[in-house]
């Protein structure tokens, strides 16, 4: 009975420790922390990926994939790099999903929180009032004017989907918050014309049309268009300033089957019109910019000057951006601007 006592007590003790190894090498906290402050850049064909320094950690491994799911189970490693650290030979447009973690020896911290990119795309510049990127609820990326998309179908388009438009009675219109007072101002969009034709076709209008103006009062606050009933490829730019319409017109630049990228800015002291990236007209005015009561997309507020073609990325700013800010969203191409 006493040998017995001994034995079990012996048995107790080694256990204990045994129990005590095992709680110090498979249970508690990571060895060392989880990365955090992750952040990641784009440039063309390339993603800058950086973080915090976690303390301990004597290396870190990178897990990417082009899925959303759980990337450190099913994506690829990258062992031992750096912050910052330059993931490059990407495809544009294509949105990559990381995870970091820390190493300290054979210890591996548990993943970071997730981020992703899409490879390529241009930090989507200050001043977004509203932004239509051309899904089939018509969100606003940017405010509060939701878009009511009447007979419009959505198609593949210059970045993910677009607006499509069959040259009927197609329209979206959208409301006009934080645009309707607006005094300086840029619209900018993709454009893509199904067929040639001879005849006005609108892109984006800012009307002031209301119940309570008249049809002798109706102006435009802003538009974007094709006139094609002055010349069969001209790109039209105009803006109402102090009541009276004032135009920036290039003839023999637009044709069908391409996608363009067009801008219209105006500063409170000249208007300027962009294609593809390029300065192609602009005009010194100043005065005051008339109201902007709705959105119109794809068509005016009669619906007999519609659009045969797509528009994709709509986007509306609070003030006139730079040369270089409309290079960089053209020179992003199918990536686009970046959604936060």
């Amino acid at each position: 009975m006493k040998n017995f006592r001994i034995f079990t007590i012996v048995f107790c003790a080694i256990g204990a420790v045994y129990s005590l190894i095992l709680l110090n090498s498979c249970g508690g906290d990571d060895p060392v922390p989880a990365p955090s402050g992750l952040v990641v850049s784009t440039g063309k064909n390339l993603i800058t990926i950086t973080w915090d320094d976690v303390k301990g950690a004597t290396s870190y491994n990178l897990y990417w994939s082009t899925n959303p799911g759980n990337v450190k189970l099913n994506g690829s490693l990258i062992s031992d790099v750096t912050s910052p650290y330059t993931h490059d030979n990407l495809t544009q447009g294509i949105t990559y999903y990381y995870v970091i973690t820390a190493v300290n020896g054979g210890e591996e911290s548990s993943p970071s929180e997730q981020t992703s990119i899409t490879c390529g795309c241009f930090a989507a510049p200050n001043g977004i009032v509203s932004w239509w990127p051309g899904d089939e609820q018509g969100f606003d990326n940017g405010g509060g004017n939701n878009a009511t998309l009447q007979g419009v179908s959505i198609s593949n388009g210059k970045v993910g989907t677009a607006f499509d438009f069959d040259y009927s009675f197609d329209r979206i219109m959208a409301g006009s918050i934080g645009i309707k007072d607006l005094q300086q101002l840029t619209i900018e969009t993709w454009v893509y014309h199904k067929s040639s034709r001879n005849s006005i076709e609108y892109y984006v209008a800012l009307s002031n049309r209301s119940d309570t103006v008249g049809l002798e009062e109706y102006k435009y606050k802003a538009i974007l268009r094709h006139d094609g009933e002055s010349n069969p490829g001209q790109l039209h730019f105009y803006m109402t300033i102090d009541g009276v319409e004032q135009s920036i017109r290039v003839n023999d630049v637009l044709q069908s089957g391409t996608w363009f990228h067009i801008a219209g800015t105006y500063d409170g002291n000249k208007m300027v019109l962009y294609l593809d990236g390029i300065e192609v007209g602009n005009l010194e005015v100043s005065g005051f910019v008339g109201e902007g009561l709705e959105v119109l997309l794809g068509r005016e507020y009669f619906a007999t000057q519609t659009l045969d073609g797509l528009l994709d990325e709509v986007t509306i700013y609070d003030r006139a951006l730079t040369a270089e800010e409309v290079a960089s969203i053209y020179e992003a191409d199918v990536a686009g601007k970046c959604h936060e």
